[in-house]
């Protein structure tokens, strides 16, 4: 090889590739590698010419020209990546721009809601929310993809609960799931710590992109989304996240091409389900950025696995021990069979129960369950049957035909799992009192919770269940008792009339730390927190709660209330620990749906929407500002009317304590303020001034002090109207 060619090899070798490894664009950078192979093959054609016409000379001057090449690349290469960071950055600005007021129509769109509207009007409302949550998932999508490629995304590092945040996961994709008829199940390794630190809100949002992904690309059978134990060595834990589908499917020659931004499959697919083609992209780019990487194995018309592996802090108190400790449970007097055909579903179950220390048995047919609670009772233990009474609802009856129907069997209990809105059907399958109802997705504490109920010998943080109940003999007579934190006085009221016409013992406190406090001290059933209050919120007392109960090696649930209507609301609330959310103003039969899912002793609660319908409240005319006819659907005409009376009470006292605020410029302050009276005008079904209070949030956010100024003028003058209304129908009734 001559000095021509050695030289030329080096320079194509060496400079001008490492210029092109830094190119991120990957269109460019294929631009440019054709470019340099081209000049490089003329350059060569032209220095054999020149060989061949003994012209040897002028190389150097060849070495010269590569050398502007060189720099003409880096030149273009850098204006390039200042080009495309600039277009980043403005997509970045503008999406955000756009997103914000989109919150707020969303947010009015649901205040809209709770309104008297004619069937047609509520009918385009729904369809004009389902746009703007399209809308805004786009926008979301279009958002991060920026932040990423100009570099703006980081990476956070925080204590959080993996199996919250699976579970909350799950939740948040339940109701896609059932409006499609699709299995959806969970499952957190019981050897996975209890506390992790890393990123859980990017680890959520790529769980929620794939799992989304999933169900879209799913038209029945099932999706699984997990998080499996893999290692632990010193301080980090190794965990491999899988979403497993049944869906469509992907080519394999397809599948290299699922991550480029903008891309789909192909043309139809684009078309048929929607999408921008950029959560894949989001995904890869961000599991990338924690350490990963995704992998794919796929099988058209069969479904789909999508999995990483990232690794994750463990903090100094995590431990991989299994939980078993808060149920010790003599294996061999306990049995649970699990009867289903979905294979994620019943190892997700057996695996949990097994760690509770249950023997377990699955099946798939009537045939099969029958021959393992024959072999189960060979044992003289206790069976627990798990059977999903809402995809399956013959085989539970067919099983209550051969097991119960005419006879008592105290060594058989069941467990239905079903949906939310399936939830009143699946009670109503069997005889009352007979069966147990779980939701699905399953969440590992409300199963452990409701194989305690089933299961009179065993322990909880080593004392019996059975000790327990003779330790307390009038537990099946007592109520069940509830906390609420809530800082408004009126909300406060609400949720003590509501819970205690469902038959609750309710102790009621004004912060987060007076919740804490309280639950220390006290036994209670259930906790309901407000989100947003002083001192304490109510997202930091459900995490001091949660570790109250870790120590006491109880299971206690944490229900959110929030008047927060924005997309995001409920996945802050699950993320935190809480076990589930209900939105203010508190619907009644909601409120009881909570209860009853939560609670082993159903017998306990009364039926508020029996009541509804019977014609127990009187209905009043609906009025301009105060829709009576809403609040008294809601409660009786002595509480209502009480209700209305604190509101003519304190409402006058709101306003003033918002001009105090404004007038000190104490933004914060006006915004918390607007925030709690809202709650409190929504509670009293007057969504005019709810509005006005939702604009003044958003307002005092900006420290928008001209838009507050005006806002409260209007409220002053809405306040007036709805306090007329409220001092007529008082006298007037």
């Amino acid at each position: 090889m001559d000095n021509f060619q050695e030289k030329l090899q080096s320079i194509t070798n060496g400079p001008i590739w490492e210029i092109l490894s830094q190119i991120e664009n990957p269109q460019l950078k294929l631009a440019a590698q054709e470019a340099i192979e081209q000049l490089a093959a003329l350059a060569e054609d032209e220095h054999s010419q020149r060989l061949n016409a003994n012209n040897e000379q002028a190389s150097c001057s060849d070495i010269e020209g590569h050398q502007r090449l060189i720099d003409e690349l880096t030149k273009a290469r850098d204006q390039a990546q200042a080009v495309s960071k600039l277009k980043s950055e403005f997509v970045a600005n503008m999406s955000h721009e756009i997103r914000t007021p989109m919150n707020g129509i969303l947010g009015m769109i649901e205040i809209l809601l709770r309104t008297e509207l004619s069937s047609s009007a509520r009918e385009y409302t729904l369809l004009l929310k389902e746009a703007g949550k399209s809308l805004l998932s786009i926008l979301n999508d279009i958002l991060d993809f920026s932040k990423i490629e100009a570099g703006r995304l980081e990476i956070s590092n925080c204590e959080f609960d993996p199996a919250s945040l699976i579970e909350g996961v799950g939740e948040i994709l339940s109701p896609q799931a059932d409006s499609k008829d699709i299995l959806l199940s969970t499952f957190i390794d019981p050897r996975i710590p209890a506390v992790l630190t890393g990123d859980p809100l990017r680890l959520r949002q790529i769980l929620l992109n794939l799992g989304g992904n999933a169900l879209k690309f799913t038209s029945q059978g099932s999706v699984s989304i997990r998080a499996d134990f893999l290692s632990h060595t010193d301080d980090k834990v190794s965990i491999r996240f899988t979403v497993i589908d049944t869906g469509i499917g992907i080519p394999e020659s397809s599948i290299e091409r699922l991550f480029e931004p903008f891309v789909q499959v192909d043309g139809s697919i684009s078309r048929r389900y929607g999408g921008t083609g950029l959560g894949l992209s989001i995904s890869k780019r961000l599991i990338e950025m924690l350490g990963g990487n995704i992998e794919v194995i796929s099988t058209v018309s069969i479904g789909s696995t999508f999995s990483f592996t990232i690794m994750l802090q463990a903090t100094k108190s995590s431990t991989t021990a299994p939980i078993t400790k808060s149920f010790q449970i003599d294996a061999a007097q306990s049995t649970v069979i699990i009867l289903d055909d979905d294979a994620q579903l019943k190892d997700c179950i057996a695996k949990y129960c097994h760690c509770f220390g249950h023997k377990t048995e699955s099946c798939s047919t009537v045939s099969e369950a029958i021959t393992c609670i024959e072999k189960a009772r060979k044992n003289s233990g206790l069976i627990t049957l798990i059977v999903d009474g809402a995809r399956h609802s013959q085989l539970a009856l067919d099983l209550y035909e051969r097991e119960f129907y005419g006879q008592e069997n105290q060594s058989l209990s069941i467990i239905l799992l079903t949906t939310k809105d399936l939830r009143i059907e699946t009670e109503a399958l069997l005889p009352k009192g007979l069966a147990k109802t779980l939701t699905r997705p399953v969440r590992r504490n409300a199963l452990k919770y409701h194989l305690s109920a089933t299961n009179p010998h065993e322990t909880i943080g080593g004392e019996s269940l059975e000790k327990s109940s003779q330790d307390h003999k009038q537990a099946k007579t007592h109520k069940l008792r509830a906390l609420v934190a809530d800082d408004n006085k009126l909300n406060q009221q609400v949720a003590k009339i509501l819970l205690q016409g469902l038959n609750l013992e309710v102790e009621v406190v004004e912060n987060g730390m007076a919740a804490v406090a309280t639950f220390e001290s006290g036994l209670f059933d259930i906790v309901f927190l407000d989100c947003q209050m002083p001192e304490l919120d109510g997202y930091a007392a459900a995490r001091i709660i949660k570790k109250l109960q870790e120590k006491r090696d109880t299971r206690i649930p944490i229900i959110a209330m929030t008047a927060n209507a924005l997309e995001g609301s409920r996945e802050d609330c699950l993320a935190a620990g809480m076990d589930d959310y209900i939105a203010k103003p508190i619907e009644p039969a909601e409120l009881e749906k909570i209860l009853r899912t939560w609670s082993k002793d159903l017998e306990k609660i009364s039926t508020i929407t029996q009541r509804l319908t019977t014609g127990q409240f009187a209905i009043q005319a609906p009025k301009p500002m105060i829709e009576i006819d809403v609040l008294a659907s809601r409660f009786s005409l002595k509480n209502y009317k009480q209700l209305l009376t604190m509101f003519a009470d304190t409402a006058i006292g709101e306003i003033t304590t918002l001009q105090e605020h404004l007038g000190k410029e104490d933004y914060n302050a006006v915004r918390s303020a607007a925030h709690s009276f809202k709650g409190a005008c929504g509670t009293i079904c007057a969504p005019k001034v709810a509005n006005t209070l939702q604009e003044l949030e958003a307002a005092a956010t900006k420290a928008d002090t001209s838009q507050c100024e005006a806002l409260i003028a209007r409220l002053e003058a809405e306040v007036s109207k709805a306090l007329a209304e409220t001092k007529r129908h008082l006298q007037g009734n």
